[in-house]
């Protein structure tokens, strides 16, 4: 549990990074891309093109405005809640902080969260330039952050991260190039070592597996050593842009296909690692490894080969960021993929839509039709005959999607004609860090073929809401809510 806990700081750590990258520059015009791509060459041609995840782009972030935007963020409600949040967190990591890699991890987690007040010049101290690329990705299955900084600011911010936690490192080298090294867990021999270093211009962190055969990963991960195939030579971050509509310098990518095969063969960087580990690992992916298994396994993954992302609008400043996110499973089913359209339902009308928001989110959902749905896919599941002995229980998975349709259909009834939901707010007053609120304006709206339907059955199941008349012209009207829900406060529909 308490390696499990030093790991989660670094997941924050690199989750943080994240949101630097995808808050970048977001202007449409390209007139400048080939540019950029020149520019970028390099950290693409580093990238191994069986990477399992990725986040970067083609063109750099603007960092100081994209930092003003997060100090914008973190200054909605009351800091002195957010401060505390971040404190409770730090002493619960803390406890598990044995390491010298858990404690840097540490150190670092706390630089990030104490800097939120000033982000501006929280960046500068990490040495990262005010324009800059970015790239995380892996090399076999070591995570890797990549980004453009000045030498002597990184190793400073190191060296100030090293005094904060009160560790030393062990100087290292690869192929002629020093790096420092933070024990994260296990020993020399089969450990776990957190990896900080500088090299022809981009400051990196990744995960050093210790104990294997060669440092050809380690070596790769610091970009002393190019990959036999990088996404540059194949190409993916421009036909991902320009498939999905992307902005250059904001999408990302998680690869189903890469992360299995991985698992069902050691024939590549990632399935070699898993090769190294001790015998009772051995065993386990001897399973998924045979013939059957590693077939199987792979015809999955080419039918859900990626889950990908990014921003196709954004727009970012001191009064905070607003975009366009989209998300999408890859699936290469065409049966399925037709079962599923008919999941797509209609958002509402944004009714305020000149007012600024906090927050706002709509989702379009047929519910009419989420009996049949999954009808037509326990019929898609019908014919599965896996020989696997991990993929056994799928071939009973249309008994079990069929079992459970008779309490879906009666769940949605209630709700049918259904097709879309909006909930937007637009204001919160009060003492947030107390969890007290004094005033909130927000608004629901529903889109359907039958919304009168609907407000009916839910005055039925409550009494006080079918006392109220509500306007067909749309006028908000009082609801008869608790007072204490926001004290002095109105509530309308």
């Amino acid at each position: 549990m308490k390696k499990f806990m030093a790991m989660t700081v670094l997941v924050v750590v690199v989750a943080a990074v994240a949101v630097w990258k995808f808050s970048g520059e977001t202007s449409p015009d390209n007139s400048d891309l080939e540019t950029a791509l020149a520019d970028h060459s390099d950290h693409l041609a580093l990238i191994p093109e069986d990477t399992l995840f990725y986040v970067g782009g083609l063109k750099p972030i603007a960092a100081k405005d994209m930092m003003a935007s997060m100090a914008s963020m973190y200054q909605f409600g009351d800091p002195e809640m957010w401060q505390q949040m971040n404190q409770q967190m730090a002493d619960d990591l803390a406890g598990s902080a044995e390491t010298a890699g858990a404690k840097l991890a540490l150190s670092l987690f706390r630089f990030f969260m104490q800097g939120l007040d000033d982000p501006q010049a929280m960046f500068a101290k990490t040495g990262a330039k005010e324009s800059l690329f970015t790239s995380i990705y892996s090399v076999g299955w070591m995570p890797v952050v990549r980004f453009e900084a000045d030498q002597v600011r990184f190793e400073a911010f190191l060296d100030q991260l090293e005094i904060d936690a009160q560790v030393a490192a062990l100087n290292k080298a690869v192929n002629g190039i020093s790096y420092r090294a933070y024990p994260l867990a296990g020993d020399a021999n089969k450990g776990l070592d957190l990896v900080a270093g500088y090299y022809e211009g981009d400051a990196i962190f990744t995960l050093s597996i210790n104990g294997l055969p060669d440092q050809q990963a380690l070596a790769m991960a610091l970009g002393v050593e190019k990959p036999a195939k990088s996404l540059k030579q194949a190409g993916t971050v421009v036909k991902l842009k320009d498939e999905y509509g992307y902005l250059p310098d904001s999408l990302a990518y998680i690869s189903f296909q890469q992360v299995i095969r991985a698992l069902t063969s050691a024939n590549n960087l990632a399935g070699d690692m898993l090769s190294e580990l001790d015998a009772d690992a051995q065993n386990k992916l001897a399973v998924i490894r045979s013939p059957e298994c590693a077939a199987e396994f792979n015809d999955i993954a080419a039918l859900w080969p990626r889950w990908v992302m990014g921003y196709r609008t954004l727009t970012y400043g001191p009064q905070g960021f607003s975009g366009d996110f989209h998300m999408n499973i890859e699936i290469k089913q065409a049966a399925l993929t037709e079962v599923l359209k008919q999941l797509s339902g209609h958002l509402p009308k944004d009714l305020r839509s000149d007012q600024a928001d906090i927050f706002s989110l709509a989702i379009g959902l047929d519910v009419s039709r989420l009996d049949s749905i999954i009808g037509g896919i326990a019929k898609l599941a019908e014919g599965l005959q896996y020989r696997c002995e991990l993929l056994q229980d799928l071939n009973r998975l249309s008994d079990s999607i069929n079992a459970v349709r008779p309490m879906v259909a009666m769940s949605t009834g209630m709700a049918r004609g259904l097709k879309g939901l909006r909930a937007t707010v637009y204001d919160v007053q009060g003492n947030l860090a107390a969890g007290e609120v004094t005033s909130a304006d927000a608004l629901i709206s529903l889109s359907g073929d039958q919304v009168r339907a609907l407000l009916n059955i839910l005055m039925a199941m409550n009494p006080d809401v079918g006392m109220v008349a509500i306007p067909e012209d749309g006028s908000p009207v009082a609801l008869p809510l608790p007072q204490d829900i926001f004290a002095g406060g109105e509530q309308a529909c």
